[in-house]
């Protein structure tokens, strides 16, 4: 589950991030899969993060 304290420590490495909406640089990416166990999936250079908690 992706909580909003994960996306503060993946906007604290200085990435911008909206879900599925802004460029998310690999090291968002590993930032997520590691704090926030998200399941991620990335379409050119898009990310989109998938988690039942936003839906």
């Amino acid at each position: 589950m992706l909580s909003i304290h994960n996306l503060n420590i993946v906007h604290d490495l200085g990435n911008d991030i909206l879900f599925g909406e802004k460029i998310c640089t690999e090291r968002c990416i590993d930032a997520l899969t590691t704090n926030a166990n998200a399941k991620l999936e990335k379409t050119n250079n898009r990310l989109s993060i998938i988690s039942d908690y936003y839906y």
